[in-house]
Parts: structure tokens; C-alpha cells; sequence
């Protein structure tokens, strides 16, 4: 699996992703912000234009958001849909 750098030297923000605390990056994408220091376990590229639905999740309890379409802000609550769908 491809482990994703930091990119240093960007403001970042602080979001919860399924239960946890993590800073992703301000001025990207929620999508590019939440693959920066963790492994990428999807089975198909990211598009980061909104056509592959790879990248949807629940965001702030809104169901079928498109991560890849939205900024981060701070204090957004992220939820994958792998997670929602198993109930945990």
C-alpha cells in the first residue's frame, strides 16, 4: 500500500474522521486533505472531480457527500461510508 507524505508548510485544520481527531491540510479538498498521512485503501484512484463517487462520505450528518468536491472546514465531522454501512 502507497503511503501519503505530508504537505509541509499549509495551514491546517482540525476535522473527526469515524471517531478521531486528525488536522488535514486547509486549501484542498476534504478528499486530498484525508489521504495525507494515512495509507490509501481503496480499491480504485480517487478522480477529485466528482464522477467516481470513490470519495463519498458523511459529512456533518449529511449522507452521499462528495469529499473530493468539498473543503475542509474546521470541526467537520467525516464519516466513511465503510464504516456506516457496517454499523460501527
Amino acid at each position: 500500500m502507497r503511503k501519503f507524505n505530508t504537505l509541509d508548510h499549509r495551514p491546517s485544520i482540525t476535522v473527526t474522521l469515524d471517531g478521531r481527531q486528525v488536522a488535514v491540510p486547509a486549501d484542498v479538498s476534504l478528499a486530498a486533505g484525508l489521504l495525507v498521512g494515512t495509507d490509501d485503501l481503496r480499491l480504485q484512484p480517487l478522480c477529485f472531480m466528482g464522477t467516481c463517487f470513490q470519495c463519498v462520505a458523511v459529512v456533518d450528518g449529511r449522507t452521499g457527500q462528495r469529499t473530493c468536491r468539498i473543503l475542509p472546514q474546521e470541526g467537520m465531522d467525516v464519516r466513511l461510508w465503510a464504516i456506516e454501512e457496517r454499523g460501527s
